[in-house]
């Protein structure tokens, strides 16, 4: 018998809010509130209709309104180019806070569909990446086909900035993937790939998201932490995962979208 039994005096937990939201552009703001729960417990985490939601700029904005479909939500459009506050406020817990800048959307310049192989298609557009700072974006494909929409489509590509392994959400019918200009800073550039097509196909879309640094972090982490999981990796490090709200857990992201549409042959 090689087994040991090893008691652990663990610290109580101290429950926090948690609080998750993503500002867009153009767009309202949801918030959801939770807090956290003790790794040992069986409970199910609950969403907290009764805190106190403040949105800001250089001055409040918005008090928040909790709605039925479990989330707090803004009457204020975000704007890109400026940087928003959201604070947290409840009885049982302490006050939690953070700020995100909300991201132009980086314009699509050009987009151009060519030859057909098996069953893709090359497909390039073309972006102008500001200088500025550091950017981040989120891009996936669709396709629309006559009675049945707008679909996810999937894609691949040899671009060095996207690097291969980091593809993001796949599912059956798409993917995603999230990349950074480290490349590309500041410059023309120009995306080539091969895109799933088929001759039922009208238009294909390409939908870029610009994101902000958070959630790049947030995602790319929680990513890692899902790749370095028990089932995973034996003895791999554990990751924490990117939070930037303060006194408690969670993300406050921000996105802006542009998408370019071309009509297939």
């Amino acid at each position: 018998d090689m087994s040991m039994t090893i008691n652990l005096s663990l610290p109580v937990h101290e429950p926090l809010l948690v609080v998750n939201a993503t500002a867009e552009a153009d767009n309202n703001i949801k918030v959801y509130v939770t807090n956290s729960i003790d790794p040992l417990s069986s409970d199910f985490f609950e969403y907290i209709d009764d805190a106190v939601v403040l949105l800001k700029g250089e001055q409040l904005l918005d008090t928040l309104m909790f709605d039925s479909k479990g989330h707090y939500l803004s009457n204020e459009e975000l704007e890109g180019g400026r940087i928003y506050h959201i604070e947290v406020n409840h009885s049982d817990f302490s006050q939690v806070f953070s700020e995100v800048y909300v991201p132009y959307a980086v314009q699509i310049l050009a987009a151009e569909l060519g030859v057909i192989s098996d069953y893709f298609r090359a497909f390039e557009f073309e972006i102008d990446d500001p200088l500025a700072q550091d950017d981040f974006y989120l891009l996936k494909m669709k396709g629309y086909v006559e009675g049945y929409g707008w679909e996810g489509l999937w894609f691949e590509s040899n671009e060095p900035s996207f690097d291969n392994k980091d593809f993001w959400e796949e599912s059956f019918d798409s993917r995603k993937i999230l990349f950074n200009d480290q490349l590309f800073n500041g410059t023309n550039k120009t995306f080539n790939m091969d895109v799933e097509y088929w001759q039922e196909l009208d238009s294909v879309m390409v939908v870029l998201h610009t994101v902000s640094e958070s959630f790049y972090k947030y995602h790319m982490s929680r990513r890692l932490q899902n790749q370095n999981g028990p089932s995973e990796i034996l003895g791999a490090e554990p990751v924490v995962v990117y939070s930037n709200i303060q006194n408690g857990f969670g993300v406050f992201t921000a996105t802006a979208k542009a998408d370019f549409i071309i009509t297939t042959d």
